[in-house]
């Protein structure tokens, strides 16, 4: 029941690197975790198990979430009740919630001296798209502690768990403490690696595609130290593939087996099996796995955020307390995440190729990666092969692609690359003529190497997937030691500039200057209006598109991240005359992992307004435009008179998905496909630019901005002009 749930780790949840990493913990068929300044933690009262919520910050209110993700295809029922007993003192408050989709039921808890049960009770949610979701709403007046015990969850009167058993997976804790494995601090030969390929790649397609293995009745996370040892001790291929198979359920093929109607948008293809034909009874299992589905739901799936069918990793964990020098459990790592993205990563058809050639190397990687530091270096590495600028990673001791891109010392200045050069934009330091560089600057080499040599070495924790859209441009100034000789280019001449005593001119003794913020809202040129979108909400931006009718257009500066990024459908609201369908999306096919299939739920984006903006519109983005940004910008885009101008785009639009290694460190990818109307791919573009401007060394010398200047020539010069509505 309820009253089992672990809670998460303290080491975790307090990393000195990030913290809002939520999806760590195996907890059967629930995901528990925390929003706000509350702490959870578990203790017995006798022979009951109590949850105390610890509430620290009176100042802000605090939920504790658990999320419900056993298949919600497999579950019936008519009625659902949620009950517990709550303790809650004086001046405090509470509130529980029931949440099936769109459906909610939430109960008000008073302050009593006394245990008091809290029931709620709703109609069971039928539907595909179903997530459950419990929450406690806790707030008060002071610090005080909110308990619960008695936690149940009923279907048509009984425990959940009477109506739906919990797998057998859940028995097997052999290896809770050790994988039990090692490599006895010795390299690995190249044949004991090719079998440790096969391995990962057979687990992985046992795990997502056989029917036995997807309803739970292994922990097949253990199994796979089970069959690590083969690797090692076979003495031949064929003992090896035998012994492998000792540990496999036997072959199967469901007859009755009926595949998902939408259409297949994309999907892997599975060429490592060929080269298995040798192995008749492995290959002929793997051929029908391939070829086959299953309608057995799946232990360690599921899908979550209702419409948008997002694949959830439930059943899974980072296994936190387990040591980065266990060799089983570092494999253990690499497997499942390699797995994981061959799967369900949304563009994996565009590099399965090069994701079956990187897996040696990264085994060899993972084998020796036994101290804290190697390890997480490792998972960013691999990671990074992705491209995928939506990752990012938890429960590292440091920021593991900082510390690998970045020398000891740095400048403090900034600036953006162009064309493997970095222009200097600006200064955080006074005097600024204090400094041997100017404004405008080109920057080719640091200590006599250059800036694109520099990038080809760091390229292998760089995760952006266009390389224009470079975020890490300051890393690549960076240098050892206390001075440093920069090769630029000012103007036409070509020279050497050499700057020492760093640390003393430019962080000890230096001073900072104001920050310069600039109006997020002001006019331009004649009825030219610009909104900076990263300073403005939804509310602003409503208050100062609504005088603006009249004008010859607008300028929406996309060049950085939303302040709330919830505001496409407020401007498409006031750019577009009807909804309109940006983008067509793909979510995994459950039933049959590795193909993605066109999401038939469609976003809209705008209401039904014949008053609509018909001036010209322009947005601006850079390498600084990502995910939410980049729809945004797509908004603005596709509206009638819509343009786009600036740099390339991160191509990472789509909601993210969180995935585990082991030893608390997690990380997060794109978890959908987001495609245009017309079938393209936004990955790894972005979005559609029809007019590149790229940094002018000049101009930056000159505080102009070439991109705004642009823009405000393509309005003046736009055939549009201020509309005025005479009816």
């Amino acid at each position: 029941m309820l009253t089992e749930f672990p809670v998460l780790s303290d080491s975790l949840m307090t990393d000195k690197y990030r913290t809002s990493f939520y999806q760590v913990n195996d907890c059967g068929r629930w995901n528990f975790y925390s929003q706000g300044n509350t702490k959870a933690k578990r203790r017995f009262q006798g022979k009951e198990k109590v949850l105390d919520f610890i509430l620290a910050d009176t100042t802000k209110s605090s939920r504790q979430y658990w999320h419900y993700f056993s298949n919600p295809f497999a579950m019936d029922a008519d009625s659902i009740t949620f009950s517990a007993d709550v303790l809650i003192g004086e001046g405090n408050q509470a509130q529980l919630l029931l949440k099936q989709k769109d459906n909610d039921i939430a109960v008000d808890i008073k302050p009593f001296h006394e245990w008091q049960n809290i029931s709620i009770t709703q109609p069971f949610d039928k539907s595909v798209d179903k997530e459950m979701m419990i929450a406690v709403a806790i707030g008060g007046d002071k610090p005080d502690t909110i308990s619960l015990k008695n936690l149940k969850l009923l279907l048509d009167g009984k425990p959940i768990d009477e109506c739906y058993p919990i797998p057998p997976a859940n028995a097997d804790h052999e290896f809770d403490t050790s994988s039990k494995f090692s490599f006895h601090d010795r390299p690995l030969t190249d044949a004991e690696v090719e079998r440790l390929a096969m391995i990962c790649k057979v687990w992985g397609m046992y795990k997502y595609r056989h029917p036995v293995v997807r309803a739970g009745e292994y922990d097949w996370n253990y199994q796979l130290f089970r069959m690590l040892p083969s690797a090692l001790s076979a003495k031949s291929d064929k003992e090896f593939v035998k012994e492998l198979m000792r540990w496999l359920p036997e072959r199967t093929k469901e007859k009755h087996f009926t595949p998902m109607a939408d259409s297949i948008v994309a999907q892997v293809h599975f060429n490592w099996i060929k080269p298995c034909k040798k192995e008749k009874k492995l290959y002929r299992s793997l051929v029908d796995l391939q070829e086959g589905g299953t309608n057995v739901p799946c232990y360690c799936l599921g899908y979550m955020q209702n419409s948008a069918r997002l694949t959830y990793f439930y059943n899974e964990t980072c296994y936190d307390s387990i040591p980065t020098y266990d060799d089983g459990y570092r494999m253990l790592g690499l497997f499942r995440f390699w797995n994981m993205m061959y799967y369900f990563h949304p563009y994996m058809y565009q590099m399965e190729e090069k994701w079956e050639q990187i897996l040696p190397n990264y085994i060899r990687l993972f084998a020796t990666a036994r101290d804290r530091k190697a390890f997480e270096e490792a998972c960013v590495r691999i990671t990074c092969e992705l491209r995928d600028t939506h990752s990012d990673f938890y429960g590292c001791e440091k920021n593991r692609v900082a510390d690998a891109m970045m020398e000891s010392t740095w400048l403090p200045f900034d600036g953006v690359l162009k064309d493997d050069k970095f222009i200097i934009t600006d200064f955080f330091f006074l005097p600024v003529d204090s400094c041997e560089l100017q404004k405008g600057d080109v920057i080719i080499a640091v200590n006599h190497k250059s800036i694109a040599e520099i990038r080809k070495e760091k390229r292998i924790y760089n995760n952006l997937g266009d390389g224009s859209a470079d975020q890490y441009a300051i890393y690549y100034t960076s240098f050892d030691g206390d001075s440093v000789v920069y090769t630029i280019e000012r103007g036409d001449e070509l020279m050497d500039v050499t700057i020492r005593n760093v640390y003393e001119r430019y962080w000890e003794k230096r001073k900072e200057p104001e920050p310069s913020i600039h109006e997020p809202f002001r006019m331009l040129a004649d009825s030219v209006l610009y909104l900076d979108v990263t300073q403005l909400n939804s509310e602003e931006l409503r208050t100062q598109m609504k005088g603006v009718k009249d004008y010859k257009g607008i300028i929406f500066d996309m060049r950085g991240y939303p302040k709330e990024w919830t505001c496409s459908n407020t401007i498409a609201s006031f750019l577009y005359p009807h909804p309109k369908a940006l983008f067509y999306y793909t979510y995994a096919d459950y039933w049959q992992p590795g193909i993605f299939r066109k999401n038939p739920n469609v976003e809209l984006f705008g209401t039904e307004n014949p008053d609509y903006y018909k001036g010209a519109t322009v947005v601006l983005v850079n390498g600084l435009t990502m995910s939410a940004a980049e729809h945004v910008a797509a908004t603005i885009g596709n509206a009638p008179n819509g343009y786009v101008i600036g740099e390339p785009t991160c191509g990472t639009l789509g909601r993210v998905l969180y995935v585990p290694f082991v030893s608390g460190v997690a990380t997060r990818i794109t978890g959908q496909g987001v495609y245009w109307p017309n079938g393209t791919c936004t990955y790894p573009g972005g979005v559609k630019i029809d007019k590149f401007v790229y940094p002018d060394p000049e101009a930056i010398r000159q505080g102009r901005d070439t991109m705004l200047e642009e823009a405000v020539k393509h309005i003046t010069q736009s055939s549009t002009g201020p509309i005025r509505d005479t009816q």
